[in-house]
Order: C-alpha cells, then structure tokens, then sequence
C-alpha cells in the first residue's frame, strides 16, 4: 500500500496544486468547502427523526435571501404546515469541513482512497436483503418539497428503497423540513434556477460522503417520475462487463438547444440531459477530485450541461444511452381533445398538465420527465404500478402542428386493454396490450358470497346455488341485503333498491380489504350454473387474456362469468373482439372471454381482484344509486382496468322454461343470438338440466 501511494505521490502534487487554486477561489468567496473535500466514510453527519430542525453548522443566509425562494415571510409557516402531515424524519445535515492541505494529510487520503480498492473492480451484485448498490440524489426545494418532493418520495421512491437510498437535495437551510417523511440534506445556498452550484454540492456531497458506499450513483429532478421496475432492470443490465469495468454515464444524450451549441464548446460530445442520469464509480474516482475545478470554469449556466463537461474533461466519459431504457422529456400537453406545445416559464423551467391519459411513450420510459403537480405523480404511479391502459382522447387536427404530430405518433404507437371501449368512445382503433404476466399460481376460488334478497324465497334459492357450488368445492356465503328488490326493481323505487345494494357490496369489499383478501368470487341469487362449470373455470383461469391480471399483487381487474342476453349488434362487437384477441395473441384460449362494451349488462357473477375494491367503493360513492352496479365496468375498463366477460356463459340469470323453445316468430338475428348465448346445458344440484 505504501509503495502505492509513493508511486502516486507526483500525482498527489500535482492534486495539491490543484488544491490550493481552489482554497484560493474558496477565500473569494466564490466556492464551499464541500466543493473540494474529499470522500471520508468517517465523516460524520447529524440525523435527527421527529422533532425541530437540526440547524446548519453554519448558516449564512438572510431574511433578504429567505424571501427570495419563499416569496413571502410566511412561506416557512406555509411549508411547515404542508409537511406536517407526514411522520418520522431523517433529516442529514450537510456540514462545512476544515481543509487540510498538509503534505501528510493528503498522503493519508491516498491511503484511504477508493482507488486503492481492488474489491470496486468487482461486478456489483444487487441484493435486496444486503448492501444497495445505488444512490439516487433528488434535487428539490424547500417551497416544492412538501408538494411534488413528497409526491416523489411516497410514490417511486418509497418502492425503490429495498435497493436503492434515496436522499433529497435542498439548497436554503432555513425552511423547517422536520415534517418530510426521507432523508433530507441542505447544502447551504440559495435555490435559485438553473441550480448549477446546487448539483455540483450535492455531486459533491456523495463523493465525499458516500464514495465507498454504492457502485452507482444517480441524480433525479424533483418533477422526475422513476419507474422502479425498469430501473432495476438497468441496473442489472449495468451490472453487466462492459458497463461496470469502466468509467460508464448514463441517461439521454443531448447536445444542447441549436442556438447555444457551438456556445457551449463540447466538440459535438453529447452530455446527459439534467431529468436524471448516473454514473458508476469509476467516474465518481475521476470526477469527485475535481467537482471544484469544474463549477470554477464553467462556460454556461446550464447544470447539467457543465456536469457533462466536467466528465468529458476529467473522466474522458460522454452521455450514453442504454438500449431498451429511455430517459423521456415530454414536450406537448394535452386537454381532452386539444394539444398544445410545453412551455418555458422565466428562467428555461418546462411547465405543463400532464394528461390523465398516458401512452405508450410514457409507461414504457425509465425516468419520465416533468409531472409539475403533486397530483399527477400519484395517479400515473396508481396508473404504472397496476398497469393501466386507459381509453385515449382523439387529438384535434386543430392543435398545434408540431405538439400535434409528436402526440399522434404517440398515439398510434399506443395501446388498450380494451379495444371496444376505445371504439365507442371516439372512433380509434387501438391494439389490444399484451396479456398482463402472472405473478401468482393459479387458484380456483373456494368461496363465494351470494347477495340475497331477505325472506324464505331468497333463502331457497340461495340453498340450491349453495349446493351447485358444492359439487364444484366451492363453499357458499349468503349475504342478505335488506332493501334490495332484485335484478328488476319497480322503477319508482329503482334507486333505493341499488343503494341498499351498493351498501352490501361496500360492507363486502371493505371487509375484504381489511382481512387482506387477494380475491372475492360473488354471486347474485337466482342464477344457473353450466353443467361443466368446475372445468370451464378452470380452463378461463388458465387463459393468460381472461385471468392472468387475477394472479398479480397489484394489477388485478375484473373477469365475469356471464351476462345479459345481448343484443345481435352486442354479439357481433364481443364475436369480433374475440377473434381480434386470437390473432392478436396466437392463442385460442383468448377467445375464452370478450371485452366488456357499451351495452354490456349483468353483475351476477365474478371474480374480482383486490385493486378493484377500492375503486368499485369509489364508484359507486359518485353514482349514489343513479346508475345500476353493471355501469361501473364500463367505467373500471375506460380507467385502464381489464374487465373481461366469459364465453361461452359459465353463469346466467335462472330461467324456468328453455329459451329456445317459442322463437318461430322471433327474427332471425335474435333467434341466432339465443342459439349462441344458451348453447351451454345448466344444470340443478345433482347435475339435474335446469331445463
């Protein structure tokens, strides 16, 4: 060890030189000390959970300088009440560091770098339950860090925890932070836009802190929206020789606006642009030296602009992207039907609405870039994490042409779960999605909760389905529901009827949820069951279209056992839809079931899977018995959800006579539906025919 550190002793001199040039800028007044410290797995910081704020070692800005980023005295107040809310703290607190340029002390730092490590040539191994291999620095606020900073951290950040540490970046140390539920480091400088010094400290705060800690590290803006499964599936893919060996920078490859270009004097290098990228550290050994030299010599005031000089210039490292990852800005914003370009706001901030409806695009992007509003983070993470494909807006050819082209290529490279629903809403043919991926065994459900009207006719017919469901080791649970008048209700006492039955069905749900049920099986009474109704189960759980959304923790949906007698149109649309699925997934299984469509009808039988009682409990919150219960899979479908009925019907309302029998004076369109909606035998306990 001592011979390498001898060997590198010219080098040392040469750093100290470089050393003492920054102490020198640092007396001027123009850089920090955590610019040009060095990494320390030593160094201490203060963490502090609950409580008050844990002040600066050293604060030096003013009420004059607190103003300028709260834009009122009260803004503290203000901030403080919007985090309140939250609980626990960690907050760290960024501390200013002696230098100590003495010959022997930075012989001591050689002794301890990281470079003279031979384990950080290994192959980085991410292991959930053992040491995280990245760092992911976000860059915020104060005044946004109760807004859409808690957003991030309570949607992606909260899930990339099991691999990741997540830290937020702060430049004021005034406002009180104590309520932020993460880790919270201020750097002590104004939080001004664009936030060159502010990226450089925070840079520096993880060389100097955190060098030997991770294998990779990663900036992300605030109004950044990571998708944790493919970011850990980068992350494998950097694992891998030919990203690990080396000094590696990753994101999206920009070379700067066509009027700044030439400016910016990188000789066509791209660097990352600033929504987020990473390096590993390789880099981190090359730049972190040097974060001081290059804030020194910036040429423009661009970010992440300079931070790509600086890797150019010290690691010899330009911007790469990574096949399959994309690092996405968007740049038009979308309000029903009308398109409309990003803006710019003072100071080169994009702002936009981003829409309730994703595409493609933006599911499939790693890092998706910006969401400028708290409340658009958590609907596109409910929408990411359960992958939901909702219904698209037509885009008017009135929008603006260029927003207009970039968003109807978009589209046409987008999307649905459900076709139909896509068709009747604005006339646009979409592609089915793929089949969600299973992520649980297949289980048939061994209970069902029968809703029931109250009295003893309602207590027969419950004991006869009851005892069908036995046969096929399916264990039956009445559930009476006072004031419920059945399928057809008088209709001057329609909506009370509906509302006792939303009662029933949220007392279910909300049950449900609370005991951790994964799914629910309901019926309602007087139903028939197909004679084969054990097997055909079976068979539709095992078809990856109708089912395999029911085997997954968190995408779920809705499969049907049956419905209404349709209409012949209604025949056509679910006949098409399922001849559709077949060629669309090369399977005949597909055509086990049909998307649900606007004249769909029937809530008698289904399975429903745990991400659904909560938004049915929603649901029917808003319709207040307006509606009857069989609407909401129209809407659950247009949210993105898959809702599939089977065919052949497992399930019908009971019928006492053969439906087929007195059609001679039906027309043959009719004649033809009832043909092939009862082409299933249903069967009484004992395997008795119903008719």
């Amino acid at each position: 060890m001592h011979r390498c550190v001898l060997r590198g002793l010219p080098r040392m001199k040469k750093q100290f030189r470089h050393l003492a040039w920054i102490v020198t800028v640092f007396v001027a007044g123009m850089l920090l000390p955590e610019l040009v410290a060095g990494p320390d797995d030593r160094v201490s910081t203060v963490s502090r959970r609950g409580g008050g704020r844990v002040p600066l070692s050293a604060r030096m800005a003013d009420a004059v300088a607190r103003r300028s980023y709260t834009g009122n005295d009260d803004g503290n107040e203000t901030q403080g009440r919007l985090l309140k809310d939250a609980v626990g703290l960690s907050l760290e607190v960024l501390k200013g560091v002696e230098l100590n340029l003495t010959e022997s002390a930075i012989l001591a730092e050689a002794s301890n770098s990281v470079g003279h490590d031979p384990a950080d040539l290994e192959v980085p191994t991410l292991d959930p339950n053992g040491k995280k291999s990245l760092m992911i620095g976000v860059l915020t606020d104060p005044y946004s860090l109760g807004t859409i900073g808690l957003a991030a951290y309570s949607t992606w950040g909260r899930e990339v925890q099991r691999y990741a540490t997540v830290t937020f970046f702060v430049g004021s140390c005034q406002a009180d932070t104590s309520g932020f539920p993460g880790t919270v480091v201020c750097l002590d400088t104004p939080d001004t836009y664009p936030p060159q010094k502010k990226v450089f400290l925070m840079w520096a705060y993880l060389w100097r802190h955190h060098a030997n800690d991770y294998k990779w590290f990663m900036k992300v803006d605030h109004d950044t929206y990571v998708n944790v499964d493919k970011l850990l599936s980068l992350l494998y893919t950097l694992m891998s020789v030919k990203y690990s060996q080396q000094c590696t920078y990753v994101g999206m490859a920009a070379m700067g606006r066509a009027e700044e270009a030439k400016k910016l004097g990188l000789s066509g290098r791209p660097y990352c642009s600033g929504l987020g990228y990473a390096i590993n550290v390789h880099c981190m050994r090359a730049v972190g030296p040097n974060f001081g030299t290059c804030y020194g010599s910036t040429v423009s005031n661009h970010s992440d602009t300079e931070f790509g000089r600086c890797m150019m210039t010290h690691a010899d490292a330009e911007c790469v992207g990574v096949s399959g990852y994309t690092f996405k800005n968007i740049y038009y914003q979308q309000e029903n039907d009308m398109v409309y370009p990003m803006k710019l706001v003072s100071g080169g901030q994009m702002t936009l609405v981003f829409q309730k409806e994703p595409k493609a695009t933006h599911f499939a992007a790693t890092l998706l870039h910006p969401l400028k509003r708290a409340e658009d983070f958590y609907r596109f993470h409910k929408q990411t994490t359960s992958e939901l494909r909702p219904v698209q807006p037509i885009i008017s050819d009135k929008s603006d042409p260029a927003p207009y082209q970039m968003a109807s290529v978009d589209l046409r490279r987008s999307c649905v779960h459900n076709p139909q629903r896509q068709k009747e809403t604005n006339g646009l043919s979409l592609a089915e999605c793929r089949a969600t991926e299973r992520e649980e065994p297949i289980v048939a459900p061994h209970e069902a909760y029968v809703l029931t009207q109250e009295g003893p006719i309602a207590r027969e017919s419950f004991l006869e389905l009851e005892a069908v469901l036995a046969e096929s080791g399916v264990r039956a649970v009445q559930v009476p529901v006072s004031g419920w008048a059945g399928r057809n209700p008088p209709e001057d006492s329609a909506q009370q009827s509906r509302l006792a039955y939303f009662r029933a069905m949220r007392t279910l749900l909300v049950n449900a949820t609370q005991a951790g049920t994964r799914r629910l099986m309901i019926f309602e009474e007087h139903v028939m069951l197909s004679c084969n109704f054990k097997d055909q189960l079976w068979h539709l759980l095992n078809s990856d279209r109708c089912s395999a959304h029911l085997f997954t923790q968190r995408r779920g949906g809705v499969l049907l056992l049956g419905a209404q007698e349709a209409s012949s149109e209604g025949l056509s649309v679910l006949e098409a839809d399922r001849s559709d699925a077949v060629a669309a997934h090369g399977d005949a299984h597909a055509a086990l079931c049909y998307n649900v469509y606007d004249r769909f009808q029937g809530s008698f039988a289904g399975v429903y899977h745990s991400s659904m009682f909560n938004e049915i409990v929603k649901w029917m919150h808003q319709s207040a018995g307006a509606l009857p219960f069989h609407a909401v899979y129209k809407s659950l479908a247009d949210a993105g959800y898959v809702v599939r009925s089977a065919f052949p019907n497992l399930v019908l309302p009971e019928m006492l006579v053969d439906p087929l029998q007195h059609t001679d004076a039906l027309p043959s369109s009719q004649v033809a539906v009832k043909l092939r909606w009862y082409e299933e035998k249903f069967c009484r306990r004992g395997g008795q025919p119903v008719y």
